[in-house]
């Protein structure tokens, strides 16, 4: 069953107000005829004028020429002429939590868990073990099932509707939505960007394109990077960057580059084929950077439109095989973060220098907070630490669980975290929990939220409000 709150704008109360009681109002007044409305509903303007009367439906008051809703009631979403009463109002400088997709890594099992409640709302079967990640906006939800091949859309069961100085929040049942139904062989990289995501499938170099705004039938998009390797694709400057093969060795399984690809047809494609060994990428600030074996190369628009290529390369002193392979960045003020040994690397497209943060402990995931003032590390030896971008001071710490032992490769199922409004939730696949910190001083909540048997090695934060609501 639906169920839908709504935000009522208080300026409709603040108009019944003045409108019942004011000193200032017209009709509080009857001494002054001038734009007032007498007791027929007609406008009086000193010369018998006839307007008939505002007619106003249920719950409203007439208002000139207008219906305002009574305190307490607000404009009826499905028919602007009524009014309904106001069911919830959210806390004045709140952000609800939202949703958190869970993935368990061993039986193809997503948990969705109501941050506001802590109840697992719905348990949903996929075809493997998946990564799950959110779409551009943060509404919906994406499994992406290397082994199985597939990567399918999930709606947590809540969403927003905007309505640019309030919002709706509308629930149901949480489903795994029929479109789009992606298949291709080991999908592995998947990029949301700007209203797209983009997934690279690395068994075929196939690349599968789509709008990710949870329309019924989104048209996909495929490209082709030339064969299968390591690869990713992302969508920026209306355009699509695919990762390019390197063309001298079938074998290298990393990119050398990046083709630019225009979706129109109209544009000739574009190569920037200076970064071997290409892993890891970001995007903001007008800005896409992509880690390379010596050091990142990033690509920006100029005013007229044309693309051009920025390469930043290591310090000196930089110890032999430490180099980018994962990035994150925060879009709101475009500050870029990497990994960097046992360390972390700030990616400064002010100065084109790497500048080295100081970390010294095997981390396992990092993420820059929503302004990029800050960075959340997890370390292996368990600490969770939130970190100064711009000075490297450890600003906050704490132990979240016991010392993990990284194996070699890529199968392993490792501790994470996801950085939510107010919030950081960890998952350790060694216990069936999310441990709940608070963003600021990085302290262990009262809460730890139990989640059903299973080893859990993914998360992705859904269900957030439009971002002007968001305040954490």
């Amino acid at each position: 069953m639906k169920k839908t709150h709504c935000f009522h704008l208080l300026v409709a109360m603040i108009l019944v107000a003045a409108t019942a009681c004011g000193d200032d109002s017209p009709r509080a007044n009857p001494g002054d005829t001038t734009g007032s409305t007498d007791t027929t509903g007609t406008t009086g303007d000193g010369d018998g004028d006839t307007t008939p009367p505002v007619e106003c439906g249920p719950n409203s008051l007439p208002d000139g020429d207008e219906c305002v809703c009574d305190p307490g009631y607000e404009p009826d979403p499905d028919d602007p002429d009524s009014c309904v009463e106001v069911e919830e109002e959210e806390p004045e400088g709140e952000t609800p939590l939202g949703r958190l997709l869970v993935s368990e890594g061993t039986e193809g099992r997503v948990v969705i868990v109501d941050l506001e409640s802590g109840d697992i709302v719905s348990t949903m079967t996929v075809g493997g073990s998946a990564r799950v990640y959110p779409n551009s906006s943060g509404g919906l939800g994406f499994a992406v099932q290397t082994g199985a091949g597939a990567i399918e859309g999930i709606h947590p069961g809540m969403s927003f509707i905007d309505h640019g100085d309030h919002y709706h929040v509308e629930t149901k049942e949480p489903e795994m939505l029929a479109q789009p139904s992606i298949t291709c062989e080991r999908p592995i990289h998947f990029v949301p960007h700007d209203g797209w995501s983009a997934a690279f499938c690395d068994g075929d170099g196939m690349v599968h394109v789509f709008e990710d705004d949870g329309r019924e039938s989104p048209t996909v998009e495929v490209y082709n990077s030339g064969r299968p390797h390591h690869g990713v694709a992302l969508t920026a400057f209306e355009r699509v960057l695919v990762s390019n093969p390197n063309p001298d060795d079938e074998m290298d399984a990393l990119p050398v580059g990046v083709r630019v690809i225009d979706p129109t047809g109209t544009e000739e494609a574009i190569d920037f084929n200076s970064c071997f060994k290409l892993h890891g990428e970001a995007f903001a600030d007008g800005q896409a950077c992509f880690g390379c074996g010596d050091g990142v190369m990033c690509i920006g628009a100029t005013e007229g439109g044309a693309l051009e290529m920025t390469k930043l390369v290591p310090p000196e002193e930089t110890p032999e095989g430490v180099r980018v392979g994962t990035i994150s960045a925060s879009a709101e003020n475009g500050v870029f973060i990497g990994n960097w040994g046992q360390d972390l690397v700030r990616i400064d497209l002010a100065t084109d220098t790497l500048a080295p943060i100081a970390v010294g402990k095997q981390v396992l995931r990092f993420k820059t907070g929503k302004r990029g003032e800050f960075v959340y590390v997890l370390a292996a030896d368990g600490t969770m630490s939130k970190l100064n971008v711009a000075t490297g001071e450890v600003v906050a710490q704490v132990t979240v669980f016991d010392e993990f032992t990284i194996e070699p490769g890529h199968g392993q199922l490792r501790p994470t975290f996801e950085v939510a409004p107010h919030y950081i939730y960890v998952a350790d696949p060694r216990k069936a929990e999310l441990i709940e910190l608070n963003l600021g001083d990085l302290t262990k909540t009262a809460r730890t939220i139990a989640l059903p048997e299973g080893q859990y090695h993914s998360v992705a934060l859904t269900a957030l409000p439009p971002p002007q609501f968001i305040n954490d």
